[in-house]
């Protein structure tokens, strides 16, 4: 997940002190373009439709999963090594967290497929989901994995509202 804001400035610090003193800052109560900072060099307008754009590409379908594939395909990094340590000595154990972790990850992937309404968009869930599938990662990475498509879902659709939405601009900082 890339956490993209836009700079603003919170009152009683001291960027809100300078920014101020320097002639700004929007002191209006609703912020209609994302942020209270008055930019140098470009309008507030521009900045605004410049995030927009960026979080928009950043959560493209091929972007999102090329990040999300570099990191737990190629990168094959490896969650939970304490964990599985510890699980060699206590199968019991072990069984019980796979069981919870599989039923999660199965439960969470068919509740995506079947209430994402794009076909396009729920079309790549299943083809990256059953991509990261064939690599056979840990029960407990598929559990991520299938975390990490919802998270995309949910990215998409506020992206798709600040884009296409003639409200004020919503910064995600």
């Amino acid at each position: 997940m890339a956490m993209v804001g836009m700079l603003s400035a919170i009152p009683k610090t001291p960027l809100y002190k300078r920014l101020a003193s320097a002639g700004r800052l929007d002191f209006a109560d609703e912020i209609k373009l994302g942020t209270n900072v008055v930019p140098l060099n470009m309008s507030r307008e521009t900045l605004s439709r410049g995030y927009l754009n960026l979080v928009s590409e950043l959560y493209r379908v091929e972007s999102y999963f090329d990040r999300v594939d570099d990191l737990y395909i190629d990168g094959k990094i490896e969650v939970d090594r304490a964990w599985k340590r510890y699980a060699r000595d206590h199968f019991w154990q072990r069984v019980t967290r796979d069981s919870v972790n599989a039923v999660e990850a199965f439960g969470l992937i068919v509740r995506l497929i079947l209430h994402v309404t794009d076909p396009t968009l729920r079309s790549a869930y299943w083809r990256h989901y059953w991509r990261f599938c064939r690599t056979w990662p840990s029960i407990t990475t598929l559990r991520i994995y299938a975390i990490k498509c919802a998270m995309h879902f949910h990215m998409h659709e506020l992206v798709e509202t600040l884009t296409t939405s003639e409200r004020a601009l919503v910064n995600t900082f």
